[in-house]
């Protein structure tokens, strides 16, 4: 019995061996050679014309008034299950300190549900990416430390001086009329934004929220095979992994920690799925080398890595200019055209992010 208990334990070690072997490490900081093609005469990369009828964030039939919300939602193991997160066109993924841990950034305009939460506080990473869209923006508090202050970024950003609020601290004045808390979530994991009393302010605004489309594309990409992707950020709360169905033509996202499906908790019998996975590799340095005062670079360039219809395809990304967009290029330089659908976004550094994939 010992014998046949040692041959099942070798095989299943050995098993786990080469399956850790298939995995492919990506190369975050090689140069690629990639030369990005397009640049106009000023330097910069022209807006993507707007297609009508059709959703300039997930390139999915859609028609209405274009009200983009972008929402600080927190992302630790107490946090979850996340709720109104299935609703997001776009989620953005970042680092807020050495210790591993992320913070989310989604992006709501295709379907605004009632109530999304858990929210929570605002970094300077944050304020430069509400520029790239001129998004209404909510979190609640922020980091107030000294060289990471986001107040500071967002009066230097110009956003308090813009004709319309557009950014909703639940915690101040120009946010509270939004918030609401719940009762069965413990602090700092309680504070919900209420969506649809905010978008009916929006509404009422008249703000003219200038649209920045992607490129989408009905044909699959080309790529080396990637059915499996995990991503490790060195920290049991924020590791994930995604496997690719083939039927739906996305990603289904997996929470490492757990095991477990990532769900929305007004949904939670349907795995989240993303049809573009974008790694956007950048530098991350902390503040007088403080730990938890992040300082991510979002205005350059770098590589990136797509994970789309099951293949990987290696990319480049360049913003000329912290109001300008984020424009991602395939491995010939050519902007890049996404899956139509959802799309989740990491950004970081090598030193903070491993990404491996089969």
């Amino acid at each position: 019995m010992k014998r046949i208990f040692a041959f099942v334990l070798t095989l299943v070690l050995l098993l786990g061996s080469v399956n850790a072997l298939a995995l492919t490490q990506v190369d975050a900081s090689g140069d690629r050679g990639i030369v990005p093609q397009g640049q106009n005469a000023e330097g910069t990369w022209d807006v993507n014309p707007v297609i009508e009828g059709e959703s300039p964030t997930t390139g999915e039939s859609w028609t209405g008034e274009y009200i983009p919300v972008l929402v600080n939602v927190d992302n630790i193991k107490q946090a979850r299950p996340q709720w109104g997160i299935g609703k997001a066109d776009i989620v953005y993924e970042m680092p807020i300190d050495r210790l591993g841990y992320t913070r989310l950034m989604a992006l709501f305009m295709n379907e605004h549900p009632d109530t999304v939460g858990p929210v929570r506080s605002a970094r300077i990473m944050h304020a430069e990416m509400r520029q790239e869209w001129d998004a209404a923006w909510v979190f609640c508090g922020g980091q107030e430390a000294s060289g990471s202050n986001v107040f500071t970024r967002i009066r230097q950003l110009g956003v308090y001086d813009q004709s319309v609020n557009l950014a909703f601290n639940l915690q101040g004045s120009n946010g509270s009329a939004f918030n609401s808390s719940r009762e069965d979530r413990k602090s700092p994991h309680h504070h919900q934004l209420q969506m649809t009393e905010l978008v009916s302010y929006l509404n009422e605004s008249g703000y003219d929220f200038p649209e920045r489309p992607f490129l989408f594309a009905d044909l699959p990409a080309s790529g080396d095979s990637a059915a499996y992707v995990e991503t490790d950020f060195g920290s049991g709360h924020s590791n994930a992994y995604y496997r690719f169905d083939a039927e739906k033509n996305a990603y289904l996202r997996y929470i490492t920690e757990d095991n477990k499906p990532y769900v929305d908790e007004k949904n939670p019998s349907e795995t989240l799925a993303y049809e573009n996975l974008i790694i956007q590799w950048t530098t991350l340095k902390y503040y007088d080398g403080t730990g938890n005062r992040p300082l991510l670079t979002e205005v350059g360039e770098g590589n990136a890595d797509f994970f789309m219809n099951g293949v990987h395809v290696q990319g480049y990304w360049v913003r000329d200019d912290i109001n300008h967009r984020t424009v991602f290029f395939d491995s010939e330089g050519n902007e890049i055209s996404l899956q139509r659908g959802k799309s989740w976004i990491i950004l970081a550094s090598d030193k903070f992010l491993d990404v491996k994939y089969e």
